[in-house]
This record gives structure tokens, sequence and C-alpha cells, in this order.
């Protein structure tokens, strides 16, 4: 285990590169390749936490991410943590059946994805699309990360199919990071 100098990993951003420096090149997502700074990422997923808290979630609340891999799927990631939520990314893989059985068992308060992707989510849960609603998500602003504790949780993975113990071992294939390590 490494001990990392920031106390979300949310904020594990490199400092030791000029802002300007290219951090992220999408080559997917709307069908065109985009680039992104250092500053950008910075910028935009803290536009992401102020966003998701403007929304009313709390510390500890889950978001579910479901998308094929795109620059907001990273942002998205990054600003869920920031703002002392848990990220959970979520395999699009998987039947609409599993994603919905892995989206109620971490208690995901909102999922946001790609349209393809979000279809496979339960309707009971809220929506955000990175398709159409992603920008009136961002909250463009200073944020300052929160602090988290060392036993928080920063993610949960699911590892294997989880509709294989559907109702009957809740959590039990989910694994969860702290906010402190990686690994």
């Amino acid at each position: 285990m490494v001990e990392i100098p920031y106390d979300n990993q949310g904020d594990a951003i490199s400092r030791q590169v000029p802002r300007e420096a290219v951090a992220l090149i999408d080559a997917g997502g709307n069908g065109s390749e985009r680039t992104y700074t250092y500053a950008d990422i910075v910028r935009l997923s803290g536009a992401v936490a102020r966003g998701l808290q403007k929304r009313g979630l709390k510390r500890g609340d889950r978001v579910a991410i479901l998308s094929a891999n795109r620059a907001e799927f990273l942002i998205t990631f990054l600003g869920t943590m920031q703002a002392g939520l848990v990220s959970v990314p979520v395999n699009w893989k998987l039947p609409a059946e599993t994603v919905a059985y892995v989206v109620g068992d971490c208690d995901a308060r909102l999922v946001i994805g790609d349209d393809a992707r979000l279809a496979l989510a339960p309707d009971g849960v809220p929506k955000i699309s990175f398709d159409k609603d992603f920008p009136a998500l961002l909250d463009e602003g200073p944020f300052t990360p929160l602090e988290m504790k060392p036993e928080e949780p920063a993610m949960f993975l699911y590892t294997r199919s989880a509709s294989a113990c559907a109702g009957r071992c809740r959590s039990a294939n989910a694994r969860w990071w702290p906010r402190r390590s990686i690994t």
C-alpha cells in the first residue's frame, strides 16, 4: 500500500506537470477526438462535484456510472469522489437484470452514463445522460475536495457476476477501496 499526499482519491491528479499539458485524449464518446489538459480535468471534475452536491447528494451516497469509456466517465469518477460520494463503475456488458441488481445492491442514489447504456439501469433511480444532461450537471467554480477519513469507501467494484447471488448474499461480491490507499 502506498500513501498518497491527498485526503481524497478523486483529487489524486498530478500537480507536477504544467496545467496546460495534455492529460487525456478521448477518441470515443461523441464520435470525435477530444483533448483535455490537466487544468480541464481539475476544473471539470470539480464542476461535477459541485453539481452533485447541488443536486442534494450527501457524503457517502453512491453514484453508479454506466457508460462506455469516454472522458465524461473519468471526470465523473473523480468528481464523485471529490464530493465525498462513492463511485460505483458498473460493467455495461452485463444484462439489464444484473445491472439492476448492482444499482440496487449498492443503494445508488443516481446513475450517470451514456444514452446507450442508461437504458440498462432500473427506472426507479434518477439518471443523468452524458449525451444530453451532462452540461447541465456541471456547476463551474472553485471546489476543494472533501477531506475523507481513511476508512470511508472511495468506490465499490463488483468483481464477479452479481446475479449469481441476487437476493441471497447482499454486497458479498462488492469490493470497496478506502480513501487513502492506492495499490
